[in-house]
């Protein structure tokens, strides 16, 4: 990331110095997919690519936003007494419903200005949004000193997602973002919170990205039409037995009496929350024997289990996975983020056959299906802080 860009880019538009730079991850989910909504186990982690952004306070009470991925839409501007999830606002809507979610608790002096620039692919599953809204919160932290400590900064972001963008998101995402750390993955109860750290060492082999190039927006995808089934499953069930959660029902209860759920799509639905729950916890297992191999096909496993049971996945990922799982190398591959329509899927291949790998992988893509593949070799990251 070019920072003096950035940096000269928010003097000519403020029209002042910067006064601070920050910076905040995005996140990849390694397995435990719509496991978050339904009170599951995750394992994501935090990227070392992310969103940067440059800030410094106003004397008034408005909040100027600027970002150089969407220039046409020019300086979004924020009124703090009177923070509404407008169109025009664009991508300027996931800060003001930060702001918004902030305020109550955390009342603000006064506006700044922030200029934000990111290497994350757009709309490609790899939570900009939880890293533009976990960079807004780290912004607010540092210039107004509110001290908003780190599992209470996800839940806002969550409040964002679900009250004022509209996506009935669970907290996975910001919570990745917020409370990543460096070489490890989060393996998070999204029930209760309760987490720890997982190590990830791939050893020989290495996490690839692989990039659809095909925009998903989960406003307008399956995301909500899916968790309104699993809700509606776990209506049914809890009429026979007691479940706080979808994934509090035992896989042999299910099995025996998944008839009552009365709905093929229902069944399969929570067929997948349950399987792939239980993956994650014995993907814990796998790679903390460092077990790779085993960790990669119960990647495999998982997205066929989102391809035909959960049926979120679209024909561009399904044919990149498809793909990568045919290159020598690869352990196991799968689609990440809400909505496999778009966005990315990841492989965990051999660090000396990923180049080789790709460049395969990509050519199917491009004769299949039209698109250019993206791809990257990322690192594991910490949370959002202050780079300057």
């Amino acid at each position: 990331m070019d920072l003096e860009n950035l940096k000269q880019k928010y003097k000519a538009v403020f029209g002042a110095e910067h006064e601070r730079v920050f910076f905040s991850p995005g996140r990849v989910n390694l397995i435990g997919e719509h496991i978050d909504y339904n009170g599951g186990n995750v394992l994501p982690c935090a990227l070392s690519m992310g969103t940067y952004g440059a800030a410094g306070l106003r004397g008034d009470r408005l909040v100027k936003l600027y970002s150089l991925d969407f220039e046409s839409d020019g300086v979004v501007c924020l009124e703090l007494d009177a923070l509404e999830n407008k169109p025009e606002n664009g991508w300027g809507n996931y800060v003001a419903g930060m702001l918004k979610s902030i305020g109550p608790k955390y009342k603000l002096e006064n506006g700044f200005n922030l200029a934000v620039q990111g290497d994350l692919p757009k709309a490609s599953g790899l939570s900009s949004s939880a890293s533009l809204e976990m960079l807004a919160g780290c912004v607010v932290n540092s210039l107004f000193g509110a001290g908003v400590g780190g599992v209470d900064m996800a839940l806002l972001g969550k409040k964002t997602e679900n009250e004022f963008i509209g996506v009935n998101s669970g907290i996975m995402d910001q919570f990745a973002v917020q409370m990543g750390k460096a070489d490890n993955a989060v393996y998070l109860n999204c029930d209760d919170l309760s987490f720890e750290y997982v190590p990830i060492d791939f050893g020989e082999y290495e996490l690839l990205i692989m990039n659809s190039n095909k925009s998903r927006v989960l406003t307008d995808s399956k995301y909500n039409a899916r968790f309104a089934e699993c809700m509606k499953s776990l209506e049914i069930i809890n009429e026979h037995i007691k479940a706080g959660c979808l994934v509090d029902v035992d896989i042999d209860w299910f099995e025996k009496n998944k008839a009552i759920l009365g709905d093929e799509a229902l069944i399969k639905r929570t067929s997948h929350v349950l399987y792939e729950n239980r993956r994650t916890v014995m993907s814990v297992r796998a790679l903390k024997d460092k077990d790779i191999k085993q960790f990669g096909e119960y990647l495999n496993q998982s997205h066929a289990s989102l391809k035909e049971l959960y049926e979120i996945t679209g024909p561009q990922i399904d044919c990149l996975v498809r793909a990568a799982q045919a290159q020598k190398g690869v352990l196991g591959a799968r689609m990440t983020g809400g909505d496999g329509y778009g966005g990315c899927a990841i492989a965990i291949v051999a660090k000396g056959e990923a180049a080789n790998a790709a460049k395969n992988v990509g050519e199917v893509y491009k004769r299949e299906t039209g698109y250019a593949a993206g791809f990257y070799t990322v690192e594991i990251s910490g949370g959002p802080r202050e780079i300057e």
